[in-house]
């Protein structure tokens, strides 16, 4: 059933998937769509969100901050979010969201948002 609702990129991959090889039954199914969609066998989200700059627009930098956040939330706490947040912006963003003392990542990325209006 998972098969009929895949769109673009899922669906050819899995046409490819059924040409080269034989999906036999859900575990599979789920393993290989880990190895193609998921994040690399070696990761290190908390790394990646210490390492993670705001180099385009505001909402691409939330967007990419939330997707490793996701992988990594296990090891973050709330004021850590928010000190790995801030400490990704440009520098006059994180200069005026960190005088607004947010209590947490959502009032974060709000304050970010209407500092950047």
């Amino acid at each position: 059933m998972a098969v009929f609702h895949l769109l673009g990129e899922a669906q050819l991959w899995y046409q490819q998937v059924e040409v080269d090889s034989e999906v036999a039954d859900w575990d599979e199914f789920k393993r290989l769509c880990t190895l193609r969609f998921g994040p690399p066998a070696y990761s290190n989200p908390l790394g990646d969100l210490v390492l993670l700059r705001q180099i385009g627009s505001l909402e691409q930098y939330k967007k990419l901050f939330q997707e490793i956040l996701a992988r990594a939330s296990s090891m973050v706490q709330v004021d850590q979010q928010v000190a790995l947040f801030t400490l990704g912006l440009t520098e006059a963003l994180k200069f005026e969201v960190e005088i607004y003392a947010p209590v947490n990542l959502s009032n974060a990325m709000n304050i970010a948002r209407a500092l950047e209006l």
